[in-house]
């Protein structure tokens, strides 16, 4: 007989990157998560300035856009989006319910409004979606065990005057750890 001596409950994010070659297009991925909370994109761009780097130039594509994830038949959001300011609203939307994931007020240091929106037509441009059942509860994220796959649908049209080449796709996932006195049990 075992006894569970504690239960914690971790985030891990994972990421990938994915060469944008047309104006439009459908990037999917395969991942067996049980608790996928929320996906963040962001896109890099050829021709940046020499002080930035692929992990703090997050390129604005143009104010003509579209995208919407999928997985297996849900779809987030239910709508595409199309905006700059929908695409804001849903980051924003994401970091807030995302809440209880975060330490000090900010989930990883990601916080919605402390980005301009000089700066979000600029270098921090980020859309975030979430994918909670529940909004704002922890450990409600989609599963993904029964073999979905992810897909990603965009549609940019101004993508080779705005010099973009590549999309970051960073996946936020919860995780239980169970500590029993005969060992470790982890839950992904």
């Amino acid at each position: 007989m075992f006894v569970v001596l504690a239960k914690i409950d971790y985030n891990t994010f994972i990421n990938s990157q994915h060469a944008m070659t047309t104006s439009s297009g459908l990037i999917q991925v395969s991942r067996a998560l049980t608790r996928l909370a929320a996906v963040f994109l962001s896109f890099d761009q050829s021709t940046r300035q020499q002080r930035y780097r692929a992990f703090n130039n997050f390129h604005y594509p143009g104010d003509v856009l579209e995208l919407q994830l999928q997985v297996g038949s849900n779809k987030f959001p239910e709508m595409k989006m199309n905006s700059r300011s929908e695409c804001f609203a849903k980051l924003r939307d994401t970091c807030r319910d995302l809440q209880p994931l975060a330490a000090h007020g900010t989930v990883y240091g990601i916080t919605a409004s402390s980005i301009t929106p000089a700066g979000y037509m600029g270098n921090e441009f980020t859309v975030g979606i979430n994918t909670e059942k529940i909004e704002g509860a922890a450990s409600s994220g989609l599963n993904m065990k029964d073999g979905s796959v992810m897909s990603l649908g965009y549609k940019i049209p101004y993508i080779t005057s705005s010099n973009i080449n590549s999309m970051y796709f960073t996946m936020l996932a919860g995780h239980k750890l169970e500590i029993r006195n005969a060992g470790v049990v982890i839950y992904d």
